[in-house]
């Protein structure tokens, strides 16, 4: 049998596991949307008898009934497998976004029955929970639009021997909980905080006036290059695994100055690395949450 890598889709439900698909396909890659579990490995092997070497793309998820419950003995099959490397991708959004999607698709949640949509999707949640624990990569579509996830993906299935790494750099607000899953999490808290200047209570991290601010703090730069120092080497030991992406948090109280500051000046740092793409979310903000480069 030939060498196989085989992406399995899967997460929430409207989070854009069909867009994703889609994008597999135009790369050229064998999918298949809700394929029944007992089926994978008939599929996988037979696809894997065409070509030396295959990519196929599957999306399993909750509206297959027993995928949770099928979701171990599918791994232990891969791990079985030597000459056939599974990634596992899952995507979210939040709940909010998971609603707006839905009332504007006008589609029934897979789980509705009996179910508000809200707790229909809460559900799912947390049913899907033992699965995203096993996510090589975890994607928050809440604000990645169409073309950032279309460039993300291509570099996942990119022919390059060294794969584009994906640094996924998120500011946020610990009133509001740290994200749901962060490989790195670093704390700004201590720094000064511009919220207590008049002048700059209603900027944010983004305005010319925040950065002046701490540009002013020595004691900003001097956990900024901390910080950046201590990515740096992990950043090049995740290129050697067969990780797709790290996510790195940086929070403060309120996720609108420090945090956010933070995060663009590390997204500057980074930037131009080679295989090292670079996504940039601020989950407090409104309007200029996120944004995907290319470095």
């Amino acid at each position: 049998m030939s060498k196989i890598t085989c992406y399995l889709v899967t997460g929430l439900s409207g989070a854009g596991k069909s867009h994703a698909l889609q994008i597999f396909e135009d790369l050229g890659i064998a999918c298949v949307d809700n394929l029944p579990g007992e089926l994978v490995q008939s599929f996988v092997e037979l696809v894997g008898q065409k070509k030396d070497e295959s990519e196929v793309a599957l999306i399993l998820d909750a509206r297959e009934e027993k995928f949770v419950e099928q979701f171990p003995e599918l791994l232990e099959y891969f791990t079985d497998k030597n000459d056939v490397q599974l990634k596992i991708l899952f995507l979210e959004a939040s709940t909010e976004e998971l609603l707006r999607r839905y009332q504007e698709s006008r589609r029934p949640h897979p789980l509705s029955e009996n179910l508000d949509l809200e707790k229909a999707i809460e559900k799912e949640r947390k049913l899907l929970t033992s699965v995203r624990e096993k996510a090589d990569l975890i994607l928050d579509t809440t604000r990645i639009n169409i073309h950032q996830l279309k460039r993300l993906l291509a570099d996942i299935v990119s022919n390059s021997p060294q794969k584009n790494l994906i640094l996924s750099l998120v500011s946020f607000g610990f009133k509001n909980g740290p994200p749901a899953h962060l490989d790195f999490m670093f704390d700004c808290r201590f720094l000064p905080n511009p919220y207590y200047e008049p002048e700059l209570k209603e900027k944010t991290g983004l305005d010319k006036e925040i950065e002046d601010y701490f540009v002013e703090n020595p004691e900003v730069n001097i956990y900024l290059n901390s910080v950046g120092d201590f990515l740096d080497p992990v950043i090049d030991s995740y290129h050697t695994t067969d990780k797709l992406g790290i996510s790195v948090g940086l929070g403060c109280t309120g996720g609108r100055h420090r945090s956010v500051y933070l995060v663009e000046q590390l997204a500057k740092r980074f930037k131009g690395q080679r295989f090292l793409n670079i996504s940039v979310t601020h989950r407090d903000l409104t309007g200029k949450e996120s944004r995907g480069e290319e470095a």
